[in-house]
């Protein structure tokens, strides 16, 4: 899916969040003030900053795993019932609307069909070029990093997004962020696995209980071979937060929370594997 006029007016350079102006070619978007070219490659704009861009460091990656991750949480992958679960979640908290949606860590693009079917328009980003390849055949999408959104302030009616706060190696910057491109009066939902019982120090168990290890309020990040070998963190690696740092970090950045949910809607008889919050920029 294409970018269009109402679309390219939300890009913004990410180094200054200036303006940007496509070429007449459609191959490259330009900050005529401060003379960068940024170039779209197969019909994604490639709106990264190098610091964003650069390999390394305790970061999540899925270039290479992009098919894989996408066929996990669809039909026939063992995360199916988890991301059905977080779909549910979602749809409830998000509600009804209208007006320009930002899909932050879009992944595939997944949850782009539902995002229309309440009303909103989406708009994906993500870091992986891998998985945009895939989810711009569902939703327009732009390669840049939540650290530093190449968007203008002010730009979305609401923000989402589903199962990437493990993903994030800067999670109070990335809401500082989401803060930013969120209009006045706008929403923010997050939508991911619950910290005390689906994070990096839990274990299920055959009952359905899980075992919570140590170490749950110290978090940070923790390596592939960490993981059960098969899931989706033994091949990326995950950022472990707990429930407080989670909210937190909204807290601080200035929105202010509207509602808090654990686990699916109708669920009350199995520990909550998801956690969901929804909050409002005053």
């Amino acid at each position: 899916m294409t970018l269009d006029s109402e679309l390219l007016k939300a890009l913004a350079d990410p180094l200054d969040r200036c303006a940007l102006v496509l070429s007449a070619d459609a191959r490259s978007l330009h900050n005529e003030r401060a003379g960068r070219t940024y170039p779209i490659i197969d019909g994604i704009p490639i709106l990264t900053v190098p610091e964003a861009a650069r390999p390394g460091g305790n970061e999540t990656r899925y270039d290479g795993l992009a098919g894989w991750y996408d066929d996990e949480m669809s039909s026939g992958g063992s995360k199916k019932e988890l991301a059905e679960r977080g779909d549910e979640l979602l749809r409830a908290l998000l509600g009804a609307g209208q007006g320009l949606a930002l899909d932050l860590a879009c992944g595939t693009g997944r949850t782009a069909e539902l995002a229309r079917g309440l009303g909103y328009r989406p708009l994906g980003i993500d870091i992986s070029r891998g998985q945009l390849g895939i989810a711009r055949s569902r939703l327009p999408v732009i390669c840049g990093s939540a650290r530093a959104l190449p968007l203008r302030s002010d730009s979305f009616s609401v923000v989402y997004t589903t199962f990437s706060t493990a993903s994030l190696e800067n999670l109070e910057a990335s809401v500082q962020e989401i803060h930013r491109v969120t209009k006045p009066g706008g929403r923010t939902i997050n939508v991911g696995v619950h910290p005390c019982f689906n994070g990096s120090c839990s274990e299920a168990q055959p009952d359905g209980g899980v075992l919570v290890r140590p170490g749950y309020r110290r978090g940070g990040w923790f390596a592939p071979a960490h993981f059960r070998e098969g899931s989706i963190r033994s091949r990326t690696g995950a950022w472990h937060r707990s429930l407080a740092e989670v909210i937190n970090a909204y807290i601080a950045a200035g929105f202010r929370l509207t509602g808090v949910e654990e686990g699916a809607p109708g669920e009350l008889d199995r520990l909550p594997l998801i956690f969901g919050l929804a909050a409002l920029k005053p």
